[in-house]
């Protein structure tokens, strides 16, 4: 008996110093362990509520990488009558076709994402346009309410968005499918009243395509637009509307380098270099872009060059600049209106479509992607002059191939027909008087007509005539005058608007026409207030 409680006693001691141990390793280890989350233990799980909420989202927006590569996106539609459908993935369509149904509202998230960040993403409602970003599986839209989805956009944020592209695109009512959109480009309409009746979304790895551009402008009366991608127009024309700034992005994680750009912006000239999605150029201030200089940095600049032009007023579409170049005008007050990129492999370089032969006018001198151009030049059909030193050439009379014409104020020439007045001719006939009502001379017929001219001077200031250089006032002899210039109207096919030409008054700029041109094209109409 004793030696059993012998044995008995030697097995609680044994058990007393093991659990005693045991219990010692254990408070040493939660002394010792950090307070960081594994992600592969249950009491992590526990314990992710501190740091995470229930998307698996922190609390600054972002989502923790993940150790499982297999990064894709899923996503569900809250649809007009049926509710939320199940949940879609990796360009699945999710809404309907076919069946005139309402997206109503969507969400969105990344599963398992290989970088640190999230998915953001924004909806345009009936009724009550863009709502506020949202991101990482919340609901974008509305429940419950009966309105329409008509646009959305979405994005990726934090290390993702170097690494992936997010890309969607939507089933428009009556209009059907919409090319792929990306990374913040708006899909969909906005205004037409057209509601979004299906979606697909796919995430595509950076690393496995080739990099491409995108880019948006700050447009006057209308701000900024939304992206657009390599060389579709950014900014408007046939609309007299300046950009006012523009910001450039490139998609590249496969080469390492950036997008730098700068702006020529009114009143002030060149800013600094920006890069990668910064805004070159001013808003809130009504300045205009002039030029604008892009290029490439880094890896990325050994294998692809990036091209671009501008649509500048009175001129049109300028030829292609690329890599550093200016494209646009500086010392001529012309605003930019567009804008067109693109980036190309240097092996597979190829001419781009253009109408011009002069990218640039820098401080009145032409050039052609940086180099000097002289002579004659065409820009979108009209003929310019460049002279030796390749300064552009204005309010001259000149010859080109044999016949006699001249350059106006902006260097566009004009071909002097029989009886046409030229700024190397002096009238030597009568001058024009209220009593005569009609005088004829060397250079044709001159008449005189009172009429308010706001509409007309407004015009001309969209030109590009500025009040400073050009103020309207009227002569003590009652004629109208535009700066130094008498105000004259004209047939426009033969005299341009800016064109300057004699008439027995003084030297004459054209601001107007009027019904009398279709009869006669040589007659000047002289603005006054007899």
């Amino acid at each position: 008996m004793r030696k059993k409680n012998k044995i008995v006693l030697y097995f609680v001691v044994y058990l007393l110093l093991f659990c005693g141990y045991t219990s010692v390793n254990k408070v040493l280890a939660a002394e010792t362990t950090p307070t960081a989350i594994s992600e592969t233990s249950e009491s992590a799980d526990q314990n992710n509520s501190t740091t995470l909420n229930e998307s698996n989202q922190s609390v600054d927006g972002t989502t923790p990488a993940s150790q499982n590569t297999s990064t894709s996106v899923k996503y569900e539609s809250h649809v007009q009558n049926n509710g939320w459908q199940e949940e879609k993935k990796d360009g699945e369509l999710s809404g309907t076709t076919g069946e005139s149904k309402r997206l109503e509202a969507v969400n969105i998230s990344l599963v398992n994402p290989e970088y640190q960040g999230n998915i953001n993403y924004q909806a345009h409602v009936q009724d009550i346009g863009w709502q506020t970003t949202v991101w990482g599986g919340q609901v974008a839209g509305t429940v419950g309410q009966a309105k329409r989805l008509e646009a959305v956009k979405m994005w990726l944020t934090g290390d993702m968005a170097n690494y992936y592209s997010i890309q969607y695109r939507v089933h428009i009512q009556d209009i059907g499918w919409q090319d792929w959109a990306r990374d913040g480009i708006i899909a969909g309409t906005i205004g037409l009243g057209k509601r979004i009746e299906a979606i697909e979304i796919r995430l595509i790895d950076l690393r496995t395509v080739d990099p491409d551009i995108y880019y948006s402008s700050h447009v006057q009366d209308k701000g900024w637009t939304g992206n657009v991608q390599n060389g579709q127009t950014s900014g408007t024309t046939g609309q007299s509307k300046r950009m006012e700034a523009f910001t450039v992005g490139l998609n590249n994680s496969k080469y390492g380098g950036d997008v730098i750009y700068q702006a020529h912006v009114q009143d002030i000239g060149w800013q600094n270099w920006v890069k990668n999605g910064q805004v070159a150029g001013t808003t809130g201030l009504g300045k205009s872009l002039q030029a604008i200089c892009i290029a490439l940095t880094g890896n990325i600049a050994n294998d692809y060059s990036i091209y671009y032009r501008v649509h500048s007023r009175d001129f049109g579409w300028l030829d292609w600049a690329s890599d550093g170049n200016v494209a646009g005008t500086t010392g001529l007050g012309k605003a930019i209106e567009a804008i067109q990129i693109h980036l190309m492999k240097k092996i597979d370089l190829k001419a781009l479509e253009t109408n011009s032969e002069v990218s640039s006018i820098c401080d009145k001198k032409g050039y052609k992607n940086g180099a000097v151009v002289t002579e004659w030049k065409n820009i979108n059909g009209n003929s310019y002059y460049f002279g030796n030193d390749g300064v552009l050439v204005v309010n001259q009379s000149i010859k080109k191939d044999g016949k006699q014409g001249y350059v106006n104020q902006f260097g566009k020439f004009v071909l002097s027909n029989s009886g046409l007045p030229s700024n190397d001719f002096v009238w030597n006939g009568p001058k024009l008087t209220a009593q005569m009502g009609v005088n004829y001379g060397p250079t044709g017929k001159e008449t005189y007509y009172n009429l308010p001219m706001g509409g007309v001077v407004a015009i001309m200031r969209g030109l590009g005539y500025s009040e400073a250089e050009y103020p309207y006032w009227v002569r003590s002899d009652g004629v109208k005058m535009f700066g130094n210039y008498v105000m004259v109207a004209a047939h426009l096919g033969v005299f341009p608007r800016g064109s300057l030409v004699n008439c027995s008054l003084g030297k004459a700029i054209v601001c107007d026409t009027g019904s009398f041109a279709y009869g006669n094209p040589y007659q000047l109409d002289i603005a006054t207030n007899w």
